[in-house]
């Protein structure tokens, strides 16, 4: 961001209509903190190559723009992409675009939000993340998050500056197939178009299931990934983008509109990034008491219904419940109230290991030698489950007979949420 005295910087924001970026509210008992790697107020005079590159590792760019290193500078407290003619074509490319992407291919739940002003030619502007390719049994599936799609310029779509426009797209490659796209969209009018303004765009990741969006620090919608191929399809870290393209959907800008140095370039005031931290860290990743607290009223986000239970667990996009009769219930997060998601935001933040076991599975671990480990995962133990010893010990007998007890809060996050689902089921 630029430096200004106090008075120009109000100023200038009244005037835009813009506020101060700040991320939304953080569930109780955790605060927001700087993510460096994704973070920068692009001060400088040149682009910090320890955070980021001039370039898009895995793209050369969508014809019949290709990305090239010229096209971005940082200057006068901005990051720009000032796209242009190519002196001659490559292949099918005539226009050079630019692309800014992370070192860092680590970007997991949290904030992302950047300040940006489109160009105002048919190019888009964008701030999006995706994440490495991975096997999904004989598959290749990638996960891709656009916070921010817009043109300036449009010349097919003219309301396309009007709008904040984000996607989740769950790309699944069968072995010898065809590239398929489970994607998921949502727009919402801005105060102003994105070429005239400055606006800041931003994501809150909360978790696989769910991604709030706002603009300007006003939330616009909420996005749920498709479940086609996983129940916990956003689940993986990414790597982060600013960067330029045409799209094939769009007319291309002339050469004349790509000379013009008042239309052809996107400027990034700064990009901010922020995880959740609880505010006392406890000794271990959970708190096993927790679960033997008294039962809630969960309430259904459409129906208005509620059910008295008591939290079992919150991951993989699900929520475990325990009814006051006994049963134990899966309730998918995204059917709770808002009050109830920002309860299990809390838990899954304290809960990050693990995984939901069904009654049958869970009898199996009770019954079967496994490997139980520490904090650390260095050490463990070869034994099966016996009894708790009250709320937070639990005996152990190994292989040769012996017995062990060892207090639940020394145990790895995982095991801790195996020995938490145990407690609360019956068999």
């Amino acid at each position: 961001m630029r430096q200004y005295t106090v008075f120009a910087l109000l100023s200038s924001l009244a005037f835009a209509g813009i506020t101060l970026a700040e991320p939304p509210k953080p569930p109780q008992g955790y605060k927001w903190v700087v993510n460096e790697d994704f973070s920068d107020e692009f001060n400088g005079t040149a682009l910090d190559k320890s955070k980021w590159t001039d370039y898009n590792p895995t793209w050369v760019g969508r014809v019949p723009a290709m990305f090239v290193r010229e096209a971005v500078s940082v200057t006068n407290g901005y990051m720009q992409i000032r796209n242009r003619m190519l002196p001659k074509p490559h292949d099918d490319y005539t226009i050079g675009s630019g692309a800014v992407c992370s070192k860092s291919d680590q970007a997991h739940y949290g904030y992302y939000e950047c300040r940006m002003k489109a160009s105002s030619i048919s190019m888009s502007s964008t701030f999006w993340m995706i994440t490495k390719s991975q096997k999904l049994g004989d598959a290749a599936v990638t996960q891709e998050l656009d916070i921010i799609e817009t043109i300036g310029g449009p010349k097919e779509h003219p309301n396309f500056r009007l709008s904040m426009n984000s996607n989740t797209h769950y790309f699944y490659t069968p072995e010898g197939g065809e590239k398929l796209d489970e994607a998921v969209g949502e727009h919402a009018p801005m105060s102003s178009a994105s070429d005239e303004d400055f606006h800041t765009y931003a994501a809150w990741w909360v978790d696989a299931n769910t991604i709030r969006f706002y603009c300007d620090d006003k939330f616009m919608f909420k996005l749920k990934p498709s479940t086609k191929y996983s129940r916990t399809p956003f689940d993986q870290p990414m790597r982060m983008n600013l960067l330029t393209e045409t799209y094939d959907w769009e007319i291309p800008p002339t050469a004349h509109e790509l000379a013009d140095n008042e239309k052809n370039t996107t400027y990034y005031d700064w990009v901010r990034s922020y995880k959740l931290v609880p505010t006392h860290a406890p000794e271990s990743g959970i708190d096993f008491r927790l679960f033997f607290t008294e039962a809630r009223n969960w309430t259904d986000a459409k129906s208005g219904s509620t059910v008295s239970a008591l939290l079992v667990n919150a991951v993989d996009g699900d929520a475990l419940l325990k009814r006051d009769d006994g049963k134990i219930i899966t309730v998918p997060i995204h059917r709770l109230s808002d009050e109830d998601q920002e309860i299990l935001i809390n838990a899954r933040e304290t809960i990050k290991e693990g995984k939901l076991y069904t009654a049958e599975e869970l009898k199996q671990l009770k019954e079967q030698y496994r490997s139980w480990s520490d904090l650390s995962g260095k050490n463990g133990i070869e034994a099966r489950f016996m009894r708790f010893e009250n709320e937070t010990e639990v005996w152990f007998v190994k292989k040769d007979t012996s017995y062990l007890k060892i207090p639940v809060k020394k145990l790895s996050t995982a095991d801790q949420l195996i020995l938490q689902q145990i407690a609360l089921n019956t068999f």
